[in-house]
């Protein structure tokens, strides 16, 4: 098991939120670096929710982005193809950063210096 942390406050900036989506499923397959993320691989639903929250999880499966299915929640090609526009400068209001991502990711794996985080433990498993 394995500890990872995200903040105690809402998330409302489209930049930081979807920053901190991508980071989740970079880190949810066990990656290091975004093009690494791929589709149809399997990740923990109870991190992804726990890092997410059910709101964004909720608008990523909606869209078509994710598929749920039992305890695991899988990228689509959609979805796959949505990471890829915003870290490309594609999607309207909703680009990131290399950089933007990888903090999120820090703060995920280690907590943050400046703000309260939760923290709690996980099996990232990988079928």
């Amino acid at each position: 098991m394995t500890i990872f942390h995200r903040v105690d406050r809402d998330i409302t900036g489209n930049m930081e939120l979807r920053a901190q989506t991508i980071a989740a499923f970079m880190m949810g397959q066990s990656q290091d670096r975004t093009d690494g993320i791929q589709c149809n691989l399997p990740m923990n639903s109870a991190f992804l929710h726990f890092i997410m929250r059910d709101r964004a999880t909720r608008y990523w499966n909606d869209n078509g982005w994710i598929i749920s299915v039992d305890d695991s929640i899988t990228l689509t090609e959609a979805g796959l193809e949505k990471i890829r526009r915003s870290l490309s400068g594609e999607e309207r209001g909703y680009n990131v950063s290399q950089a933007q991502v990888m903090s999120a990711a820090n703060t995920i794996r280690s907590g943050s210096q400046d703000e309260v985080c939760i923290s709690r433990d996980f099996d990232l498993w990988i079928f």
